[in-house]
């Protein structure tokens, strides 16, 4: 009992000390209770026993904060004492632990565990006995904490280009992860972002740079801290400053010249910053967006586009940058020049041409500028080619469109468009391509005739319309048929022939033959020469008839040279002429050497000819000469040559009968003669003819005439021959040389006519032009002479030679110039000369004010002079100057000169400030150029020097500049200074100054002024003073809470001075405060305690001074005492009481036992007022609450009543969530740290990837991931007893069928596949039929790969036959099976008669005999639909048979069974729809193909293919109400009513061989009346027409 009082504890530090108190109560126990549980004392000696423990520990998994609770039984003798041990440490019962030892059960309770009381806890049990352990495993799991940010982010503000660095706090279990966002746009660390994180003890620091920052950054920037227990935001708005840079020309605008209605483009490149507001203006006028005007931006690309430009959209245009950092601007100038819109002058004109004719198209038009043309034909574009050209002459403006080789598919529409930006204008002609024009097949070739001879002209011709033919002699002479003329068309050979009768030497001459139709003429010459030599006369007829030899004996002559054999003959009957050799073949002898010189002589060496020779002629002349026999062939000579010489021999014929019969030899011989005629030749003035012949002998010579007058070379006649070919060639030809010209050699000659058309007067026109007011003109036209006298005009008023207009005449130019030109110059000027003139028109127009010299971008240096120079079109314009917008007047630095067009602005010692835009105006018209000054560096005269200063002292820097300007900046260790109480910044001229009042040590550093690039420094040392106590401090004695000051006095202001409590630095804070007033420093101290009874010290450089502080104590005590609390579970409640003075230290107890400030338990001191919170009140927590302030204390107790568990916010009913999502269900318990259990569909979830379960105190969450159909259940969680649900719809994603299902016909016993394919993979189907979902089985296979889904029945049977349907998501897909039954076999037919009671199962043949071909069993439910149903399989064909039935209670009659047209396909289930009579009831049982092998209550065996209908039998017996369906061939039917009357009626079978076996068993209760009933098809592959049963007078009537 001694150990019971207060105990304390104390801590001291070189800070100072603290002290807790504690106390403990003993409680005394009876010594009798002591002696038995003194685990020391024995009774007895022999009950000794060592301990042992009969439970042991169990290992625990717990999460932070739960309650841990470890339970032990030990035994033995005496009782053991008990410790407790965590990894080896002792545990010593404290608030949250608590250790208990009752009826040797030990137990160890831990309250909110914390993670570091993880590990492994002991039990020691021990007695002089002996000892023994317990050992378990305690794992605690850190609790998971939402994260949260313990310091948010900040608002940020930096340059541009500069980093910025953003930082948040962050904590939270576990870890957890920042993800940064920029303008909600992620962050990823790239080369300007970049992300450090800096763990601490108590949480997490997170810093994002941007570095460098750029304006796009400024937004707002979120971090997201996440982890698996939650995630929580913050923003801060980032603003990055841009820099600013005043705009800047990079590509400036360009002076455009354009036409009117053209486009016109002014673009710029301007960079600044921020970017320039850019405005355009058309001199002094801001230009705003219009049809016409567009102004677009990209970039730092400006544009400003004009269309359809007219003259008033000329002038200056200028485009002006700015931002906040300055303005700029460029100007360029506009000239439009007027269009004339196009207008035709001539029009062109429907061309009609022949066949490979050339059609030509020309139009004449005036425009300003020259239109552009473009040709159509049938309304496709004429592109030039080869056979296509397209010319323009710009001395008339003409323009042309040639057609070459046209075919009549060219026929059609020529269209000429015309177009310039005055406008489009177009005319259209014709094109007929028809017909030819006339062409020479066979020309009429030339001859030699004898005088009095006829002379014949053939030729044959082409043309369409035939052309018109007509002969000629020379130019003018038309020959007409008659007299010696025959002018004829010869039918036969279809030519044209002209006939010269009686040739004389006059008609010797060129002929020409004419053609013509209206597509064109065609000539050709002919010319005849008259000779009075026989041999020179050609036989023409002969050549018309077309006889020559064949070439083949030519070449076979050719072939030996027999003419080198020949013998020329010495003495000749007839005349030789010098251009051919004749040879006798009478005198052929043997070839001598000089006999083949000889003849080689002779013969030329040129070409020789095969020509036809008629003797005819000559033998008529020579009539007394007779016709020798050819000599005999000299010896030698080859025999081929004998052949060929007998070719040539003739034989001896009488006179008479040589003169009748023309005998003819063709021989070869050497012709002299014109292989070549000159043509006629017809050209124009001063041109050259040329006239060209060849003859076949080479180097003969030749005269030529013209006119009779043999021509004499000279310069203008040449002259030449080149071998066989001989050329006259005249220049300068005139019209009065055109006559004919002749070619003679020997009695050859050749003759041509020379044309020469006289040049027009004048060979260039004059030309249209465009002329200002003031200016000068010359119009100039050429004569084809020089000789021509011309006159002038001006609107068919004669020009005369003036000052003002100049005539010149030189050579065959003639030209007129006007000077000083005005507006009455205007008009058509003619120069005229003889009949001729040409004409054209000038138009003057008033010279516009404009600039012909534009003011120049100039650069010059500071201080420089420069002068800016521009010309008008006019003199004397007054102008005005300006500078960035501002009027300039005349100065001694500005002169403003005019000088005639020309004008001046002249700037002396240029300045920075005389940079910027220059404009001068004239009138409306504006040039402005830019004048850039480099500024010249300002450079140091006089430099800092260094100063020595002492402290407080004021120090002086001064530099002198060597200009006027800029001040220079002042740096301080590179930092600029600004002006302020401590610096001041003065200038005085040159001199600039930087004074430094009450310098201090620190301010000991380099000072540097700067100016641009130049810069001078100097160093400042300040030399300390120390500071002293002037008065020093006092000693103190203060009563607790009282407040004290110690206050001193120092020597130097802003002394740094340092206050200190038993050697400990004191900081200012709300119980210290620190306060300078000058020279005095104070140290004030609030609320004194007796703890702060020390020594205070005040200390500056090395001096100090120090004083006591006395605090006399006051005892605390309670003014307010803690009262009573009744509080329900998970309230907050709250003990308060007042104690006498503030700050007071009260404990806390609960029970005796101190508390500690954590989560439940919050302690809460304000002044006087002490609060315990107890948070989340705990039946556990009733107990006594003690306040306890040094030996006074006051009580309270808590009582807690304890709440029902609930759920606060429950499970939603029902939850629907998309295939693939993630599903969360949280739920919120009345109270903490509640187990729960969550269910699906009654079934415990465990935790998975899939399924996650979390806690968090109240809140209770499960989260399913990836959900599927599956998924769709009920899901549950249970709290105690308490259990709240939801059901959870999963709806799929929309499936299409890509591939539906099909509807299937199949026959019993087949495999059939439903197949169809879906747009998804993996998708989850199940299949119905009939609307019941099928299950896999041997007989239902199901498949499904990828989209592809199967379903495989095998063996089906009838009852197979239904809807079979696949669903997938929300869509499904239907189809239909179809199943025939298999024909039926009659094995037996029937025996005889049955009879059989109602109800009864005896007395029905059992003979029946079926096939079991496909017999299926059926379930009853499957079959029966409603009260009434008829399944039909395979039933066949059959007639009606009589029955007789045995007569019960005198009722005789007969049923009739009857068919009407039974048709069916596959199944039908048929349904009643109406029942007539109250109180009636009835069935229809079946129509099936099996019979069932049961006996129906005999004995008799029955073989495996005898049959009966014991299952229908049964199911009539045990289901009255429905109907029992299977098996094949069975016809049954069941009729109950509610009457009590009961009829036996007899079955009976026919015998027919031709009817499968069939029996009907009725069992039948009639009401009063007749039964009928209405039945219906359900189904569509059935179609029955009707039923008859007939029961006696009773009829029923089923309508199937």
């Amino acid at each position: 009992m001694s150990d019971a009082g207060l105990y304390t504890c104390k801590a001291v530090n070189s800070a100072g000390e603290v002290t807790c108190d504690i106390e403990l109560i003993v409680r005394e126990i009876e010594r009798a209770e002591e002696l038995r549980h003194s685990p020391l004392l024995l009774r007895h000696a022999e009950e000794t026993q060592a301990p042992a423990f009969t439970e042991t520990l169990q290992d625990l998994s717990l999460v932070e904060e739960d309650d841990l609770k470890l339970q032990c039984r030990v035994t033995g003798v005496p009782r053991p004492e008990v410790t407790w041990y965590r990894n080896g440490q002792e545990i010593v019962p404290s608030v949250n632990v608590n250790v208990s030892y009752e009826d040797n059960v030990c137990t160890l309770e831990v309250r909110n565990i914390p993670v570091d009381s993880a590990g492994e806890y002991t039990c020691v049990a021990e007695n002089p006995a002996g000892e023994v352990t317990a050992l378990g495993t305690v794992t605690v799991t850190a609790k998971m904490v939402k994260p949260r940010f313990t310091r948010e982010l900040g608002d940020k503000i930096c340059i541009e280009d500069k980093p910025v660095k953003l930082d948040c706090a962050v904590k939270g279990t576990p870890e957890p992860e920042v993800i940064w966002y920029l303008n909600d746009q992620p962050l990823e660390e790239e080369d300007r972002a970049s992300v450090e994180i800096k763990p601490t003890r108590t949480e997490t620091l997170h810093y994002l740079t941007i570095n460098p920052a750029m304006p796009g950054d400024t937004g707002t920037v979120t971090a997201v801290v996440r982890n698996d227990a939650g995630e929580e935001t913050c923003s801060s708005k980032l603003t990055v400053e841009m820099k600013k840079e005043s705009p800047k020309f990079i590509k400036k605008i360009e002076n455009i010249d354009a036409l009117e209605h053209d486009r016109v483009t002014f673009v710029c490149t301007i960079s600044g910053k921020p970017q320039p507001e850019v405005t355009w203006l058309k001199g002094d006028t801001v230009l705003m967006e219009t049809e016409n005007i567009h102004m677009l931006t990209e970039g730092d690309c400006y544009t400003l586009v004009l269309e359809n430009i007219i003259l008033n959209d000329m002038g200056v245009y200028t485009v002006r940058a700015k931002n906040v950092a300055g303005e700029q601007s460029c100007t360029a100038r506009l000239r439009v020049t007027g269009v004339k819109p196009p207008k035709f002058l001539e029009e062109p004109s429907d061309c009609k041409i022949p066949e490979h004719g050339t059609a030509k198209f020309t139009c004449k038009l005036l425009g300003s500028p020259v239109p552009d043309v473009t040709w159509y034909l049938n309304d496709e574009e004429v592109v030039a080619s080869e056979n296509i050209h397209m010319e323009y002459t710009k001395k008339d403006n003409t323009f042309t469109l040639i057609l070459e080789d046209n075919m009549p598919v060219n026929t059609g529409t020529v269209k000429v468009v015309a177009k310039n930006n005055g406008g489009e204008i177009e005319a259209t002609a014709q094109l007929l391509v028809s017909g030819r024009a006339p062409t020479f097949i066979n020309k009429p070739i030339k001859c030699t005739v004898l005088e009095g001879d006829t002379a014949i002209f053939r030729c044959s011709i082409d043309g369409e319309p035939s052309p018109k033919v007509e002969w000629s002699k020379g130019k003018w002479r038309k020959l007409e048929h008659g007299g010696r003329f025959k002018v004829f068309f010869d039918d036969q050979s279809e030519e044209h022939v002209l006939e010269i009768e009686g040739i004389q030497n006059k008609d010797t001459g060129t002929y020409t033959v004419t053609l013509t139709n209206e597509y064109g003429t065609e000539t050709c010459p002919a010319t005849i020469f008259v000779t009075d030599k026989p041999e020179e006369a050609e036989d023409w007829r002969e050549q018309l008839t077309h006889i020559t030899i064949e070439k083949a004996a030519i070449e076979e002559v050719q072939e030996y040279d027999w003419k080198d054999v020949l013998k020329p003959v010495e003495t000749v009957h007839y005349d030789v002429l010098e251009q051919e050799a004749v040879i006798d073949l009478r005198h052929v002898e043997q070839e001598t050497k000089e006999e083949e010189k000889t003849v080689k002589d002779v013969i030329p060496t040129t070409e020789i000819e095969v020509e036809p020779y008629d003797l005819t002629e000559r033998i008529k002349r020579d009539k007394d000469e007779s016709i020798q026999q050819a000599p005999e062939v000299t010896p030698g000579v080859p025999e081929a040559l004998e052949e060929e010489r007998d070719r040539y021999q003739r034989e001896t014929k009488d006179i008479q009968e040589t003169e009748e019969e023309s005998f003819k030899l063709e021989i070869p011989k050497v012709k002299w003669e014109f292989t070549k005629m000159i043509e006629d030749v017809v050209t124009t003035e001063k041109g050259v003819a040329k006239f060209e012949c060849e003859i076949s002998v080479k180097d003969v010579s030749v005269t030529w005439y013209i006119d009779g007058v043999e021509v004499v070379p000279s310069p203008k006649f040449e002259i030449q021959v080149d071998g066989t070919r001989h050329l006259l060639i005249i220049s300068g030809v005139k019209p009065e040389d055109s006559g004919e010209v002749s070619c003679i050699f020997a009695e050859q000659s050749t003759t041509a006519n020379l044309i020469v058309e006289a040049l027009p007067v004048f060979t260039k026109e004059l030309e249209d032009q465009e002329v200002y007011t003031g200016r000068s003109f010359t119009l100039v036209a050429d004569v084809s002479r020089p000789s021509i006298l011309v006159s002038w005009s001006l609107d068919d008023i004669e020009i005369t030679e003036t000052w003002k207009y100049k005539i010149v005449n030189k050579g065959c130019m003639r030209s007129l110039s006007v000077h000083d030109v005005s507006l009455d110059d205007e008009g058509q000027y003619a120069c005229a000369a003889d009949d001729a003139q040409t004409t054209c028109y000038v138009t003057v127009h008033e010279v516009p004010l404009d600039f012909t010299v534009n003011l120049s971008e100039m650069e010059a240096n500071e201080g420089e002079d420069v002068t800016m120079t521009c010309e008008l079109t006019r003199e004397n314009v007054a102008v005005v100057w300006m500078r960035d917008g501002s009027d300039l007047e005349p100065s001694e630095r500005y002169q403003i000169i005019s000088e005639g067009v020309t004008h001046f602005l002249k700037i002396s010692g240029l300045t920075v400030d005389d940079e910027g835009e220059y404009t001068v105006h004239a009138g409306e018209k504006v040039s402005t150029s830019m004048l850039f000054v480099e500024e010249v560096a300002t450079e140091f005269t006089v430099g800092l020097k260094h100063i020595t200063a002492k402290e407080s002292e004021t120090v002086t820097f001064e530099c002198e500049l060597s200009k006027m300007g800029a001040p220079p900046i002042w740096l301080v260790d590179e930092m600029e200074i600004v002006s302020n109480e401590q610096y001041e910044i003065t200038i005085d001229g040159l001199i600039h100054r930087l004074t430094i009042h009450d310098v201090t040590p620190d301010q000991t550093a380099t000072y540097t002024a700067r100016v641009g690039e130049n810069s001078s420094s100097a160093k400042l040392l300040v030399e300390e003073v120390a500071a002293e106590f002037t008065v020093g401090l006092e000693d103190i004695t203060a009563k607790e809470s009282e407040t004290v000051t110690f206050d001193c006095e120092v020597s130097k202001m802003n002394a740094p001075l340092v206050w200190l409590i038993d050697g400990m630095e004191i900081v200012s804070n709300e119980q210290y405060e620190i306060t300078v007033d000058g020279l005095i420093h104070c140290l004030t101290i609030h609320d004194v305690t007796p703890d702060q009874t020390a020594t205070y010290t005040a200390k500056v450089g090395e001096n100090s001074s120090s004083a006591k502080l006395l605090v006399e104590e006051i005892a605390a005590g309670f003014t307010v005492n803690l009262k009573d609390i009744k509080a329900k579970e998970s309230e907050t409640v709250t003990f308060e009481c007042e104690v006498s003075k503030e700050n007071a230290p009260v404990v806390w107890l609960i029970n005796n036992m101190q508390i500690v400030s954590n989560e439940h338990f919050e302690i809460f001191v304000e002044g006087k007022i002490h609060q315990l919170i107890i948070h989340d009140v705990t039946p556990d927590q009733t107990a006594t609450y003690t306040a306890k302030v040094g030996e006074n204390s006051s009580s309270a107790k808590l009582t807690v009543e304890e709440e029902p568990l609930t759920f606060c916010v429950p499970l939603p009913d029902e939850l629907t969530s998309r295939e693939h999502d993630t599903v969360t269900y949280m739920c919120e318990t009345s109270k903490e740290n509640v187990h729960v259990q969550w269910l699906k569909d009654g079934q415990e979830i465990e935790p998975s990837d899939k399924y996650v379960i979390s806690d968090d105190g109240k809140m209770h969450v499960l989260t399913m991931h990836d959900v599927n159909i599956d998924d769709e259940a009920d899901y549950s969680v249970v709290a105690g007893d308490k259990m709240v649900t939801s059901f959870l719809i999963v709806e799929g994603e929309p499936i299409e069928f890509t591939v539906p299902l099909e509807c299937i016909d199949a026959t019993e016993n087949d495999t059939v596949t439903f197949r169809c394919e879906v747009d998804k993979d993996n998708t989850t189907v199940f299949w119905l039929k009939n609307d019941d979902k099928i299950q896999p089985s041997d007989k239902f296979e199901m498949r499904s790969d990828d989209r592809v889904h199967t379903l495989t029945l095998h063996e089906i049977g009838i009852d197979d036959a239904a809807d079979y349907t696949l669903v997938a998501g929300d869509n499904e897909s239907t189809a239909y099976l179809a199943v025939k039954g298999k024909a039926c076999q009659v094995v037996a037919p029937p025996s005889g008669d049955i009879t059989a009671d109602e109800r009864s199962t005896e007395g029905i043949s059992k003979d029946r005999t079926s096939s079991h071909m496909n017999r299926q069993e059926v379930p009853l439910d499957e079959l029966c639909v409603e009260q009434s149903a008829v399944t039909l399989h395979a039933l066949p064909q059959f007639d009606a048979p009589e029955w007789e039935h045995i007569t019960a209670e005198d009722v005789a009659s007969t049923v009739h069974f009857g068919t009407e047209d039974f048709s069916y396909q596959n199944s039908a289930l048929i349904r009643k729809t109406k029942m007539a009579k109250k109180n009636s009831f009835a069935e229809t049982c079946l129509i099936s193909t099996s019979l069932s092998q049961h006996d129906l209550g005999d004995n008799t065996e029955h073989s495996e293919s005898d049959s009966c209908l014991s299952q229908t039998t049964d199911c009539l017996m045990q289901h009255p109400e429905q109907c029992l369906i299977h098996g094949s061939q069975t016809i049954a039917c069941h009729i109950q009513t509610m009457s009590d009357v009961e009829d036996k009626y007899s079955i009976h079978t026919p015998g027919s061989d031709s009817c499968d076996t069939f029996c009907i068993g009725c069992s039948v209760k009639f009401n009063t009346d007749v039964v009928e009933m209405d039945v219906e098809i359900l189904t569509y592959d059935i179609a029955i027409n009707r039923y008859k049963y007939l029961f006696g007078n009773k009829k029923l009537a089923y309508c199937l």
